[in-house]
């Protein structure tokens, strides 16, 4: 209906997109925003695999959380491209 808003939620998991650098590995996430499309906010939470040390996260995460394993999440305004970056060994 006109003048309402909805949400969307999307949980999956991608195969394996962990690079090795040496002792260190690097998980990279491009989030690409739609041409035409108006800047929207979006939240995205990274799980890690357990037992891991976080060494550099870009951009900044909003919140990090440590369960049983870490979680990163952002808060991004999507008005234009993302990368997320996280760095860890472990």
């Amino acid at each position: 209906a006109y003048d309402t808003s909805e949400r969307f939620q999307f949980l999956y998991a991608t195969p394996q997109m962990v690079e090795n650098i040496g002792a260190y590995h690097q998980y990279r996430l491009l989030i690409q925003k739609q041409p035409g499309m108006l800047p929207e906010a979006l939240n995205v939470q990274i799980t890690l695999p357990a037992n891991i040390s976080v060494l550099n996260v870009a951009p900044q995460e909003s919140a990090r959380y440590s369960l049983d394993r870490t979680v990163l999440e952002f808060s991004l305004n999507l008005a234009t491209d993302h990368w997320i970056e996280v760095t860890y060994t472990g």
